[in-house]
């Protein structure tokens, strides 16, 4: 009926990877509203609430003017709660994090603020309207039309930091419970206007994404000028990046042993990126338009055919990793992609000129500095370096031809959405995708029982499929 309804009865329900067939658990369209070119960021989050009546995993998404609280094995049904903010203001981008003070949701607005939440409490309360516990703002003007682009946490449990960035190029951290004075927010207050502790000026366009890092040491932003930084989170200092082949980069993920970062933008591409060897060591093409989000199947790690297997060494003694990276485009393409590395390898064996390792006589790549490439470098960075005797060269690789390019074809790619897809979210057993209009589906990946109640991620919860 929902296809017939919605017109999705041609749209792909099934589609096959070398360990086996991914398969469609359910699907719905949250709001059902219209694409437009200002509202197409649609964002999928995982949150698992411990304890009480809300115990529980849940699916957070945002939709039109409205933020969507749906349960994790009844995605298919009406949200438990629909979340509305101030009258012409939507959520663009959100995340979670558990927190022993249940002020655990942030949600970033297009009027530029970052509101936090309590999950628990919102699904408690009958009621639309959103109940901030704070509000967290920079030094915005209402004329300069700034959007709050990302969010995150800067831990992954009991945070009391977090990042938000703008499409002004601004990247301001905020600490939870105090305001930049040093006093404590009192929460349930509506407490407003909250300022950042910290603010890093990019000088770039627009930032599109961030995301901290699984271990917590490093930030990874990307942006419209192409480049993706890595930054020291607690020194707030530049450690390494790289230039895109073309156009902005729009999104960004880490690897869950946090070696490695995933990108995708405007070239049509996805990067991987190796944080210790400060390079790009191999490109997946495939997409037909931009790529919206990148994701690893945390799932598939160091694996490419069955998960679970540990790394493995090849004939010479080196260590050799597996990853599989999901992206999804706006060309509504879901691509998967298995990542061989090997870990021992140094940066110039890992990319040169022509692919070829210095032993062979080629010339590694030059590092350039940022100011040359991208315009002006984050102030911020630039002065801790120069007071620690640092000229900033030798932290931003920068794009190679096309023709050196170690590109990997994807190991499956295929339509499985109407409209441009917006995002992309493993799980053990699943696997999320959702378009710019509201469209979610949610699908089995190979090996889980769709035969059986299977567990939800980490956790206890059981998760029976659709009969």
């Amino acid at each position: 009926m929902y296809a017939a309804k919605y017109g999705a009865a041609d749209l792909r329900r099934t589609f096959k990877t070398p360990e086996g067939a991914y398969k469609l658990k359910s699907e719905k369209r949250y709001g059902r509203m219209l694409y437009t070119i200002e509202r197409q960021t649609t964002r999928i989050t995982l949150a698992l609430l411990k304890g009480g009546e809300e115990e529980g995993w849940y699916v957070i998404m945002n939709v039109g003017e409205a933020l969507h609280i749906c349960l994790f094995d009844a995605c298919e049904r009406e949200a438990v709660r629909m979340v509305r903010f101030r009258r012409d203001t939507w959520p663009v981008c959100h995340c979670f994090a558990p927190a022993e003070d249940d002020a655990d949701l942030l949600v970033g607005l297009s009027n530029g603020e970052v509101v936090l939440l309590s999950l628990r409490q919102q699904i408690q309360f009958d009621q639309s309207q959103a109940s901030p516990l704070a509000t967290y703002t920079g030094s915005h003007r209402p004329e300069d039309e700034v959007v709050c682009t990302a969010v995150t946490w800067a831990a992954s449990e009991d945070p009391t930091q977090f990042v938000a960035t703008f499409s002004d190029g601004t990247l301001r951290i905020f600490d939870k419970g105090k305001s930049i004075s040093g006093a404590d927010i009192k929460f349930n207050s509506g407490t407003r206007g909250v300022a950042p502790n910290d603010t890093i000026d990019l000088c770039c366009g627009c930032i599109h994404d961030a995301s901290v890092s699984p271990d917590g040491t490093k930030l990874a932003v990307v942006s419209k000028d192409g480049l993706l930084r890595v930054f020291d989170s607690n020194s707030r200092q530049l450690l390494t990046g790289f230039q895109s082949y073309y156009g902005g980069l729009l999104c960004c993920a880490w690897s869950p042993d946090s070696k490695y970062v995933a990108t995708g933008g405007e070239d049509d591409m996805v990067s991987i990126f190796s944080v210790k060897q400060g390079c790009v060591i191999a490109f997946g093409e495939g997409h037909d338009s931009w790529i919206s989000q990148v994701a690893f199947d945390i799932g598939q790690e160091n694996t490419v055919e069955n998960a679970g297997t540990t790394s493995t060494f090849d004939d010479e003694g080196l260590r050799t990793s597996f990853y599989r990276v999901g992206s999804i485009g706006q060309d509504a393409k879901v691509a998967l992609w298995d990542i061989e590395v090997d870990d021992d390898l140094d940066a110039a064996e890992v990319l040169t000129p022509g692919g070829r390792s210095l032993s062979s006589g080629a010339a590694p790549l030059e590092m350039v500095a940022d100011e040359s490439i991208g315009g002006p470098f984050a102030r911020h960075s630039l002065d801790s370096q120069q007071e620690n005797g640092s000229d900033g060269a030798g932290v931003i690789c920068p794009a190679i031809p096309h023709r050196d390019m170690d590109i990997k074809p994807p190991i499956t790619i295929h339509k499985i959405h109407r409209d441009p897809g917006a995002d992309i979210v493993f799980t053990e057993d699943f696997m999320f995708t959702c378009d710019c209009t509201g469209h979610l589906r949610c699908w089995w990946k190979p090996g889980a029982n769709a035969a059986q109640p299977t567990k939800s991620p980490s956790s206890n919860t059981s998760l029976a499929p659709d009969e």
